[in-house]
């Protein structure tokens, strides 16, 4: 996540998740802001190409002012220096962590996620930071995958990488348990919001094309990937593929989602405390 290179090279299904979520929720939020200029807060805004590109530059909205916050200095440097203008800037900001006092009486009429939500261990924690940084009647708008096969081959692979051991303990428990619809409309409604439009997409697809572009997707997402020599890199990146491939009994290059989209509405404030 923070090798900024190789995620700007790579972030092909970001692009293709992010036109969906506008695909899916467009219309909505076209009438939702009709009569006002939104003033927006991207969380994990990576190194901007989503919020520029896709966000920004073909959703159709109007936007007063733009802010993405990211956890990695590395992503937040590239943004600004690529995408940086008097609509839209960058920063550095953990979303599970206090907001930082500069941010104090900082607030926005809409907040996006996009690909970032499978990546917060406290979840609930990152909703609440999400809820003190809107408005009332502000809407929140995310799309993030619950399920994906990497995941089993992550598991599969322990063993040869034991540099991969924790790697639960860096994604959000939904993946983990039988109902992560169910959970995340409870985190939800304990967090200040209410659901609008919400779609479970359990068997979203994406064709990578090549196995290398699927290995690099993948690289470019992986939180200990940066933590490898360049020669374990290389070998990981086939073992997965290759690992992946077994599990689903083919070398499809289609991969299989499971995804939830999501708006929601803040309703009432909710303390970090």
């Amino acid at each position: 996540m923070h090798n900024v290179e190789l995620y700007t090279k790579n972030n092909y299904y970001q692009k293709f998740i992010a036109r969906r979520f506008y695909n899916f929720f467009g219309d909505f939020l076209k009438t939702e802001y009709e009569s006002q200029e939104i003033s927006l807060i991207d969380v994990g805004s990576g190194c901007g190409t989503i919020l520029s590109e896709v966000t920004v530059g073909e959703s159709g909205l109007k936007f007063a002012k733009v802010l993405g916050i990211d956890i990695s200095d590395k992503m937040v440097k590239f943004s600004n220096e690529t995408y940086g203008s008097e609509l839209m800037s960058f920063r550095y900001m953990d979303a599970m962590a206090s907001i930082p006092d500069d941010f104090s009486g900082v607030q926005f009429n809409m907040a996006t996620s996009f690909n970032v939500f499978h990546f917060f261990n406290d979840l609930k924690k990152a909703l609440k930071t999400i809820n003190d940084l809107m408005v009332v009647n502000g809407t929140l708008g995310c799309v993030f995958f619950i399920w994906h096969r990497y995941l089993d081959a992550w598991d599969a692979l322990i063993e040869k990488y034991p540099i991969m051991t924790n790697w639960r303990s860096h994604f959000t428990p939904l993946s983990l348990v039988d109902n992560p619809d169910e959970v995340l409309k409870k985190y939800l409604k304990e967090t200040g919001f209410e659901i609008v439009e919400f779609i479970d997409v359990k068997n979203e697809v994406y064709n990578c094309v090549l196995p290398e572009n699927m290995a690099n997707t993948l690289d470019a997402v992986n939180p200990f990937f940066t933590m490898m020599s360049e020669e374990q890199q290389q070998q990981f990146s086939k073992d997965q593929i290759s690992k992946i491939f077994e599990l689903q009994g083919s070398d499809s290059l289609v991969e299989p989602f499971r995804n939830i989209y999501f708006i929601a509405r803040k309703v009432h404030s909710c303390s970090t405390d």
